[in-house]
């Protein structure tokens, strides 16, 4: 009897490490199909989604290599580690913006995110993003991001609760108009563009996920990339003044 009980410990540690390391496994691989139907509902309505996060074909993922090579900030970084044939892409009914999601070999936590606009048979980039993800669970992890501009902040989520910190700022108001709300006296402007005056992206995008994270459903799915990568494109580009 004796002789069992370390055994017993030591079975009972194994299956408990075993568990936990399946579920760590299942937590950090967040697809698509896991959002729940309602939040895609609220998504893709609140952004006028023309696709959610769509696989790419070959002849587009040449055209985001190209892209890549001519005007990324961070492409002669990463380039040999990026899986550009798993490229998912999200664009918009009502303009010509569209979002290229590009995850690393090997790695579900880490993802490069080019917004581009189509000017007739030409994308330009408006926008970039490196995102480096890290979770505990569904609910609680945090999400770095970079953008082209050299602006870094660090968000937090644990189950609902959500804190923003600026790691390194800078401004970059372009030629931004000058108004304050949107028509519903929101944040932002009147459009999928949400970024107001001199405003930095992580300010923009602090507002855009208070305003997004309206109940339990909606706040844990801001740990998705769909739901973050779609809010920063919004806080990407400058709002459009309510018409008077």
């Amino acid at each position: 009897m004796k002789n069992l009980i370390p055994k017993l410990i030591i079975t009972t540690v194994i299956i408990f490490f075993t568990i936990f390391s399946c579920k760590k496994s299942q937590d950090s691989n967040l697809t698509f199909k896991e959002l729940d139907s309602k939040l895609v509902e609220k998504v893709v309505e609140k952004y006028n989604l023309k696709e959610f996060y769509e696989k790419t074909q070959e002849k587009e993922q040449i055209l985001i290599i190209n892209l890549l090579k001519s005007s990324s900030s961070f492409y002669k970084e990463v380039s040999s580690e990026l899986d550009i044939q798993s490229t998912r892409k999200t664009s918009r009914n009502d303009d010509n913006i569209v979002i290229y999601s590009i995850p690393f070999k090997g790695n579900t936590e880490r993802m490069l995110v080019l917004k581009n606009q189509i000017i007739g048979d030409v994308q330009v980039k408006i926008a970039e993003f490196l995102l480096d993800r890290t979770l505990e669970s569904d609910e609680v992890g945090f999400i770095r991001t970079k953008t082209n501009k050299n602006e870094v902040f660090l968000t937090n989520f644990n189950s609902g609760f959500k804190e923003i910190k600026n790691i390194n700022s800078k401004n970059d108001s372009g030629t931004i108009k000058t108004f304050s709300t949107d028509c519903a006296g929101n944040h932002g402007g009147t459009g999928f563009c949400q970024r107001e005056p001199n405003e930095k992206i992580s300010d923009c995008y602090k507002a855009e996920v208070d305003e997004f994270c309206s109940d339990f459903a909606s706040c844990a799915g801001l740990l998705y990339w769909q739901v973050h990568i779609l809010i920063l494109g919004s806080c990407s580009c400058s709002a459009t003044q309510c018409p008077n």
